[in-house]
């Protein structure tokens, strides 16, 4: 798991450091693929966990407003079936 915004830095760094020299050898282009594929892999992670947490705000959201009402309709003495009658 970790911090993959963290993970996505570091393998762009990587990747550009076994990019730097005038003429990479095979192995530093295939240390660049592996850390591109590492970066790229980061960045599904983040947006994956992005996804998780707007799909929950809703549900977040109104649960709170749920919550609210009850807690208003009870201080007037009210139920929610007679906010609704």
């Amino acid at each position: 798991a970790g911090d993959p915004e963290a993970t996505e830095r570091k393998a762009e760094a990587v990747r550009a450091a076994a990019l730097a020299p005038a003429k990479p050898s095979s192995q530093d282009r295939a240390v660049a693929a592996q850390a591109a594929q590492m970066a790229a892999e980061a960045r599904m992670e983040l947006l994956r966990q992005q996804g998780e947490e707007q799909t929950a705000k809703p549900a977040e959201d109104a649960a709170s407003a749920y919550a609210q009402t009850t807690r208003d309709g009870s201080e007037n003495g009210n139920s929610l079936l007679d906010l609704h009658i």
